[in-house]
């Protein structure tokens, strides 16, 4: 079983995709920026929803892949 993509958002300078761990324990956020560089940012799924700037159609999503 594979990561469960959750979110795609498009940024001006980059594109994130966020993705649910097989376990549904962790967010794993890609961060594809210019000159096709890569950047991977892992979180406890508790710490990424407790940050400031996610919408509660994204939370709901996380919840929704957990449950699914």
């Amino acid at each position: 079983m594979e990561n469960k993509l959750i979110e795609v958002i498009n940024n001006q300078r980059s594109v994130v995709e966020l993705y649910l761990s097989k376990d549904c324990s962790q967010i794993i956020e890609v961060k594809c920026l210019t000159e096709n560089r890569v950047k991977e940012y892992i979180y406890p799924v508790e710490t990424y929803i407790k940050r400031t700037g996610i919408t509660k159609s994204l939370k709901n999503k996380i919840a929704l892949a957990m449950a699914g």
